[in-house]
């Protein structure tokens, strides 16, 4: 459902192994199957939500996150935004407090 170029963006500052745009196809894959799974576990608290109109989808949730390297359970509500284009995801953002996250990566 990805375009080869879509870009993944998280809201959490430069520091932690989850920062920054992760771009193409590839790339975000790594980002979801390899790279989030060895940072942090999510559970999901509640039902989700969904916004949608022509050109993006909106995702609402609220989760709880357990960080590998210190162990420490957070609990954070967040919005997905997917950018659509010709049918498939150019952009996916992320807005969520994972403040905890860059913490145990920047004591």
């Amino acid at each position: 459902l990805c375009s080869d170029s879509v870009v993944f963006i998280a809201t959490i500052r430069e520091g932690s192994p989850i920062s920054g745009a992760f771009r193409g196809k590839k790339n975000v894959t790594e980002y979801f199957n390899k790279i989030l799974p060895e940072v942090a576990s999510f559970r999901q608290l509640q039902p989700l939500e969904f916004v949608v109109s022509d050109s993006s989808v909106v995702i609402l949730g609220d989760d709880e996150y357990t960080i590998k390297k210190t162990g420490s359970k957070h609990h954070s509500p967040y919005a997905m935004v997917l950018k659509i284009k010709n049918g498939f995801v150019e952009e996916i953002l992320i807005i969520q407090d994972l403040s905890a996250l860059w913490e145990a990566y920047n004591r």
